[in-house]
């Protein structure tokens, strides 16, 4: 780190009480902030127009939540058609 940039450092121990709490609320605010932004809802729509919406999950749940539902599906076509997969 920068030498200069070292010295603008200030330690918690010489701050006072408001600028703690001040400091630690904001970084409470932008900690909710990420966490809304990094949940997501994927949408799933189908082939025969049926919409399928997996929510409030992290991109990687909810990618194995659609992998479980398209194979649900795919085992649901196959019964309906004779499991002959065509």
């Amino acid at each position: 780190m920068n030498p200069a940039s070292l010295a603008n450092l200030v330690p918690n121990s010489k701050r006072t009480r408001e600028e703690l709490q001040r400091m630690g609320r904001k970084g409470g605010v932008m900690s909710g902030k990420a966490r809304r932004e990094n949940r997501v809802t994927m949408t799933l729509q189908t082939m025969d127009g049926e919409t399928y919406r997996i929510r409030g999950a992290t991109p990687q749940k909810a990618a194995e939540a659609m992998a479980a539902l398209e194979e649900q599906l795919y085992l649901s076509w196959q019964r309906m058609h004779g499991g002959n997969g065509e």
